[in-house]
């Protein structure tokens, strides 16, 4: 449901968006997607050490150079930056 009722909407709702379409799609889609994310669904790629520390590599490589890194924490299928 969750897939085919986003590609619904995004088609019912091209770019640019106003404000109110923004709100919309937050209020329908963004929490949702987060709690997906934070109950463990999608692929648990970033689990493997492997994977995990390649993405902290790439986090690190400019930090200082051209951003301030600041905390980071890389879960198992998704990463806060």
């Amino acid at each position: 449901m969750g897939q085919i009722e986003l590609r619904d909407w995004l088609r019912r709702n091209p770019e640019p968006r106003t404000p109110q379409q923004d709100l919309e799609y937050a209020e329908l889609f963004a929490e949702r997607f987060h709690r997906w994310l934070d109950d463990g669904f999608g692929g648990m790629w970033l689990r493997r050490p492997e994977i995990s520390a390649i993405v902290e590599e790439a986090l690190r490589f400019f930090d200082k150079q051209r951003y301030w890194l600041g905390h980071f924490s890389v879960m198992p299928n998704h990463i806060h930056v």
